[in-house]
């Protein structure tokens, strides 16, 4: 489920930029089974079941996945690029008799996933990715992420056929993540550059030692503080927990109606981090142990207990006109407890320390849309809400939460098998926030840490187009394009601890935001067969927020990719399937962050069957 403008109220707190709801399978009404089972380029497979069936009312469902690749990148003398990630979830439910005038609906998810993946930040310079752009540097081997994850929800929808419906639910989701990378060279007397600047000109007089070292053409001398690589774990602990209900009220009389929605929900998340670091040396384009400590670079506990409240309506009003007013309020409490500092300098007798910081926001968030069915085949949409994103635990009193006040106007039309929709979008920010993560290409010091950027306006549209025909033989064809651009200007000057947005001046655009996205796409097919082929383009994005002709050593270039697919049915329940994703093997840079050009994924086929069990 996709929510846009100010539908997104009800799922905050983020709601500048929409919500997103993935749901899980549902229990099916009767016996069903289904199995899907991939093999594909670079030792991709794929292992996925799910069964279930009611009885009585009663219900159950089981699904699993199993993924796994060797990996598209190689590592220089040789390792594991690759990953293996399961997932299952079991569902038990009731159901009471549809017949009866009030509803009963009981529903219990218990859910497990774990992945461990070779994984790493550190890319290429430029001529290196010129040359092999799937290269990893011999000072990536010791890449590892491991995390598990667990989830555990009840619910219970209680429905009458006058149109109310009232709905609770429990959750917590638990997940541990620990991810051993490469983060920087040790520093000696004199500060050794960070890896984003080594392999931004990596043959230069006084970094080519550091990016020998860095694809093991060079082995680190020993005693030399500088060309000690020091790899770090960043080991996480997250929870979410809560519970919530809504009510809902959808009465109808002649001319009038109601969608009314009311919800209210207690949150609580937390999250542990405890992150170290490991000296290493480079010997013969092997990481081996410098000998040295390994030292405790971040613990800390950041924690966030919330109650939120929203009402949503939307009223019908004749047979054309919905309103849809709405308010949600957001009330965060937010603590942070820094271990560490506490540790280093403790201080008892202090009534608010740097390193213990509390903070309290209430936040109103009101929006309002409204649609117009101007012909039965035209429809009018325009909306205005209040953006809101809150500020994270452990932040200092002078960074603000994030805000906007977002308008959309737009179009959709259909008539018959053609439809068409623009929208045109702008968010007036009063204050645009930016978080250091080490994606962002952040120093460990300052994970976590939030910072303003001020007023900025995002603008643009979106838009769509699309036919299908269905032909009396049973032949479907069918197409469609689509087109965003996106504008951005910063409204205010100022210079940022955030390496992305820099020293910015007025007019300056946002970083990692592409003015163009643009695809086309087709399909033909009969009774038992389909193929589709999709064309997507990106324009070129800036690596730091500036204007005018991007510099080469910050632009992100654009890209096109093309994706292949087609599927025929044999016998009554077996589907074959082939996938072919970036068809012509483009080689683009989808970042140049935390440290160096990384690439797409490369060509890749994937052969299928699927079977679906049905009594």
């Amino acid at each position: 489920e996709v929510f846009k403008g100010p539908a997104a109220i009800s799922h905050g707190p983020n709601t500048i930029g929409g919500a997103v709801n993935l749901r899980t399978r549902q229990i099916p009404a009767a016996p069903e089974g289904f199995v899907d089972l991939a093999a594909g380029r670079f030792g991709y497979g794929k292992a996925h079941t799910y069964w279930g069936t009611t009885y009585k009312g009663f219900g159950v469902l089981l699904e699993g996945v199993r993924v796994q690749s060797n990996g598209f990148k190689r590592l220089d003398n040789g390792g594991d690029t690759g990953f293996g990630k399961n997932d299952t979830m079991l569902k038990l439910g009731y159901r009471s008799p549809e017949e009866r005038r009030t509803v009963h609906v009981v529903e219990a998810k218990l859910g497990y996933a774990s992945e461990s993946s070779y994984e790493t930040y550190l890319g290429l310079s430029d001529a290196d990715f010129s040359a092999d752009p799937y290269r990893r540097y011999a000072a990536s081997q010791l890449g590892r992420m491991k995390w598990w994850r667990s989830q555990a929800e009840v619910s219970y929808v209680v429905s009458q056929r006058d149109g109310i419906e009232v709905e609770a639910r429990a959750y917590r989701h638990d997940m541990n993540r620990a991810w051993r990378k490469l983060n920087r060279f040790a520093d000696g007397v004199v500060p050794t550059p960070d890896l984003a600047t080594i392999l931004g000109n990596p043959d230069a007089a006084a970094l080519q030692t550091y990016a020998q070292i860095l694809r093991g053409q060079q082995d680190s001398t020993v005693g030399e503080p500088n060309e000690v690589l020091l790899i770090g774990t960043n080991d996480r602990t997250f929870v979410s927990q809560g519970v919530q209900a809504m009510m809902r009220w959808r009465p109808r009389w002649k001319r009038f109606g109601q969608d009314l929605e009311f919800g209210a929900r207690l949150h609580n998340d937390f999250i542990e981090r405890d992150h170290t670091e490991a000296p290493f040396l480079m010997t013969s384009g092997v990481l081996v142990p410098e000998g040295g400590p390994t030292v405790q670079t971040t613990n800390n506990r950041g924690a966030a207990l919330a109650a939120a409240f929203h009402l949503q309506d939307a009223l019908l009003i004749g047979k054309r006109l919905t309103v849809a007013p709405g308010l949600r309020v957001e009330v965060i409490s937010t603590h942070f407890d820094d271990r560490l500092a506490s540790a280093a300098s403790p201080d008892p007798m202090a009534e608010a320390r740097p390193d213990d910081t509390q903070r309290l926001d209430v936040v109103p968030v009101p929006g309002v849309g409204a649609y117009v069915q101007a012909t039965p085949w035209l429809g009018i949409l325009g909306g205005v809400h209040r953006g809101f994103s809150p500020v994270s635990p452990g932040q200092p009193e002078e960074v603000r939460p994030e805000f906007s006040v977002n308008y959309e106007l737009g179009a959709r039309a259909g008539w018959e098998g053609l439809r068409a929709e623009a929208v045109g979008f702008l968010s007036d920010y009063s204050n645009l926030t930016a978080s250091c993560t080490i994606s962002a290409g952040c120093e460990d010091s300052i994970l976590g840490t939030q910072f303003n950027g001020g007023a900025v306006y995002v603008y643009g549209v979106e838009s769509l187009v699309g036919y299908e025909h269905r032909f009396g033989s049973g032949l479907v064809l069918g197409g469609g394009a689509r087109y965003t651009y996106t504008g951005s200007q910063f409204r205010t000057a100022f210079m940022s601890g955030f390496s992305q947005f820099g020293d910015v001046e007025v007019g300056d655009q946002l970083p990692y935001v592409p003015q163009h996205l643009a695809g086309v796409d087709g399909h033909v097919g009969g009774r038992i067969w389909d193929a589709r082929a999709t064309l997507s383009t990106m324009g070129p994005m800036r690596d730091v927020a500036g204007q005018g002709e991007i510099p080469e050593a910050e632009r992100i270039p654009g890209r096109v990719l093309l994706d292949l697919s087609g599927e025929v049915r044999v016998l009554r329940m077996f589907r074959l399937y082939a996938l072919v994703n970036n068809a012509t093997a483009n080689h683009s840079i989808v970042s140049r962050r935390p440290f160096g050009a990384r690439p797409a994924a490369p060509l890749t086929f994937i052969l299928g069957i699927k079977a679906h069990i049905l009594p």
